[in-house]
């Protein structure tokens, strides 16, 4: 009897204990994965679906959320009292990500790992941009919007310059014309003073000036716009996408970077060992190199080239059976 009483008392103190702090759990229901950021610090270095976060600081919070697709939610918390606070990411009808609070559950998520808060990673908010520059996908729709903009803002532009000095030249004309149709006219006032002959020499001599300058002007009506189209900036490419390559912190991400841009474009040699020199560790050299062999047969002939990237001898007899497939 005294040890069931024991018993009992012990779960009550469990049980205040289990409700004595603040907890917060968040879930994504869109199924892609996300990173959190709290206070400027990166929580999970790996994407996951679901996360419990524990011992964060007892005032207002702000949390960052970027997902897999490169959607990302920021939000301020207040101060939480005591209790499994549960935040949900989801669609809304417009197809929009949103963050929603759906109140204290009475039960914590036991398929959801635990996370004590830290701030030992600081999140690399401008890496943001550099990833949003590289995505040949639909992930970041207005930033590309923005580029073509700002790309045609730029042919304007320049057209512009262009017509102007189309104008200007078409103006020095005109006036080279003026000019020579005036000394015309004080050819012929000479020729009545003067001998006809030497009328005739000045005359022939201005007239011949006046045929240049006409001609001028007519090639500049005809040619002046004739010139090389501007060509519009291209957005992406390699340059671009390594930018943001390098400025990656995290293995999984530069890894995963590296395969979706390679899932796209095609690379030289040189381009490819750069990728696999810009990869910290041999296991993922040798992961993005099976995933590159496997889309560019043609790589096969820069063998020597490649395995070369790699620290290990162990690593490079298993990179040369890649080759062999």
């Amino acid at each position: 009897m005294a040890l069931g009483r024991f018993v009992f008392i012990l779960f009550l103190l469990l049980s205040q204990v289990a409700h004595a702090q603040t907890i917060l759990m968040f879930e994504d229901q869109t199924k892609t994965g996300f990173k959190l950021v709290m206070n400027n610090y990166l929580q999970n270095e790996t994407a996951l679906p679901k996360l419990n976060l524990q011992k964060f600081p007892d005032a207002e919070n702000e949390v960052y959320l970027v997902l897999e697709n490169g959607i990302h939610i920021k939000r301020k918390l207040p101060k939480l009292p005591k209790g499994n606070h549960k935040y949900v990411i989801y669609k809304d009808f417009k197809g929009k990500h949103q963050l929603r609070y759906r109140g204290i559950s009475t039960e914590l998520s036991q398929s959801a790992l635990m996370f004590d808060y830290k701030e030992k990673l600081i999140f690399n908010k401008p890496a943001l941009a550099a990833i949003k520059q590289a995505d040949t996908l639909s992930h970041f729709p207005d930033w590309k919007k923005n580029q073509l903009a700002l790309a045609r803002k730029d042919s304007l532009q320049k057209d512009s310059l262009r017509l102007a000095l189309v104008e200007q030249k078409q103006a020095e004309a005109l006036q080279r014309k003026k000019d020579s149709l005036n000394k015309i006219s004080l050819a012929t006032e000479i020729a009545s003073a003067e001998t006809k002959d030497s009328a005739k020499v000045v005359l022939a001599t201005v007239q011949e000036e006046a045929a240049k300058a006409t001609e001028i002007s007519t090639t500049i009506d005809s040619s002046a716009l004739n010139t090389a189209e501007v060509e519009t900036p291209k957005v992406g490419g390699f340059a671009t996408f390594i930018l943001s390559f390098e400025s990656s912190d995290f293995e999984f991400d530069k890894l995963s970077m590296a395969k979706e841009f390679a899932s796209t474009e095609k690379l030289k040699a040189e381009e490819a060992q750069q990728v696999l020199k810009g990869l910290k560790y041999d296991q993922s050299r040798l992961d993005f190199l099976q995933f590159l062999l496997t889309k560019q047969d043609d790589l096969k002939d820069s063998q020597a080239l490649l395995i070369g990237c790699l620290d290990f001898d162990l690593s490079k007899e298993q990179a040369k059976s890649l080759f062999k497939k």
